[in-house]
């Protein structure tokens, strides 16, 4: 029995050991190095972005030309951006903060593409108790084991290997953005809109989750008025042939947050007819991002909305 116990142990060391190997070398350059700024970073700024990929396609030192950092990610959700705002609230003295509210971004397939395993290290337990609903144990586990043992989710197995081969692969021009949607024919800009419309407003709608994204926005917004910080809400800009398929296809975020008395600068439709300036339907490439963040200063200008770095 006691030989039986110590190969037990001895191969859940090596578990452990071997998952602790994959954290350092893949799990955390890949997955959390850029998503976790130190706080002197944080520090720098006043205005914040929060947003998914929409927000993250836009390059940071653009934003930053412009006094507010980037603290977009792809596949944020709601929940997440919530649990970012309120570390920023605790440690940055955000005063403006810029937030996505895109026609897609109450999408039920928020539920299962977001940033949980990423956005726990920003969770307490009361927002965790809140949004997962789950007991204190499982919190602790989650915020303070979990991310420590990669090999445990099978999700990062494509993050694990897009890595891998990236050391092989030569770069094309999508990976370095700058690709152009507008060298794609007219049939293949309506398949790829169509493609793109139809996973980000699935048929099966799940009204459970739905009401849970409503409650972090809603929380997001009592947050900002609670201390005093300017929420803005933002529409990214769309290519003509994606607005196009979707019609009036909406989760209504962005009325969500008018009718909240949020202000809402709408770009969706600012690029329509210059598809050079994005890398697919609803993503821009870096000369859009540019353009971009020229035509949110002049947003910003216009309704005398000033960010400025703190220390340069």
């Amino acid at each position: 029995m006691n030989r039986f116990i110590k190969n037990i142990l001895l191969f859940l060391l090596c578990i452990v050991f071997i998952n602790y190997i994959v954290y350092i070398f893949i799990a955390e350059p890949v997955l959390y190095d850029d998503y976790y700024p130190s706080i002197n970073e944080l520090n720098k700024y006043k205005c914040f972005l929060l947003s998914d990929s929409h927000g993250e396609s836009v390059e940071k030192k653009d934003l930053s030309e412009v006094g507010i950092y980037n603290f977009a990610f792809d596949s944020d959700s709601y929940i997440d951006m919530m649990l970012k705002l309120n570390y920023l609230n605790n440690n940055a003295a955000p005063e403006t903060i810029f937030l996505s509210v895109d026609d897609h971004t109450l999408s039920p397939y928020r539920e299962n593409m977001n940033n949980r395993s990423r956005s726990i290290r920003f969770c307490d337990w009361s927002l965790y108790k809140q949004f997962y609903g789950q007991g204190y144990l499982s919190y602790i586990f989650e915020k303070y084991c979990y991310p420590y043992l990669p090999l445990l989710n099978t999700n990062n197995s494509k993050l694990f290997y897009s890595f891998l081969t990236s050391f092989f692969k030569v770069k094309n021009l999508e990976e370095d953005g700058t690709s152009q949607f507008a060298d794609l024919s007219y049939e293949q800009k309506i398949k790829s809109s169509m493609n793109r419309m139809q996973y980000q407003f699935p048929q099966d709608n799940n009204d459970k989750n739905l009401n849970l994204f409503k409650e972090a926005l809603l929380q997001m917004i009592s947050l900002c008025r609670k201390n005093n910080i300017t929420l803005i809400g933002v529409k990214f800009p769309l290519a003509k042939n994606y607005i196009e398929v979707l019609g009036d296809k909406s989760y209504d975020a962005d009325t969500f947050a008018k009718k909240q008395e949020v202000k809402v600068i709408d770009l969706k439709s600012i690029f329509i007819g210059r598809d050079h300036l994005f890398s697919n339907p609803d993503h821009l490439n870096k000369i859009g991002s540019k353009e971009f963040v020229f035509q949110l200063a002049k947003k910003c200008n216009a309704n005398n909305i000033l960010c400025v770095v703190r220390n340069p």
